[in-house]
């Protein structure tokens, strides 16, 4: 199952260095059950992507859900560099988390 939400946004986007203006951009949150559908335990995995662009900065994230652990992968990008942050939850609630920056 995938469902997909859009929205309208303005701004400009970069390409290899050169600015263009845009209108009608659209993100999409896409949510979905990997191997044909959602296991009756509630325990099958779930990936939820998204992108958003403000104000000259680009956030994208991933999040895995499977078996009670949960992996959300950041990445954060603007005219001060990249920064990629992965955390990882498990079932009891511990959390470990990994921050690479790029300038």
């Amino acid at each position: 199952m995938t469902d997909q939400l859009s929205q309208a946004l303005v701004g400009v986007l970069e390409i290899d260095g050169k600015q263009q203006a845009f209108e009608a951009s659209t993100f999409t949150l896409r949510v979905s059950e990997a191997g044909g559908g959602a296991r009756a335990d509630g325990m099958g995995t779930q990936v939820t992507e998204s992108f958003s662009i403000s104000g000259g900065t680009l956030v994208t994230s991933v999040t895995v859900r499977s078996g009670g652990t949960t992996t959300t992968t950041t990445t954060t990008s603007d005219d001060r560099g990249t920064t990629t942050t992965t955390t990882t939850t498990d079932a009891n609630g511990t959390s470990t988390s990994i921050k690479i920056t790029k300038k």
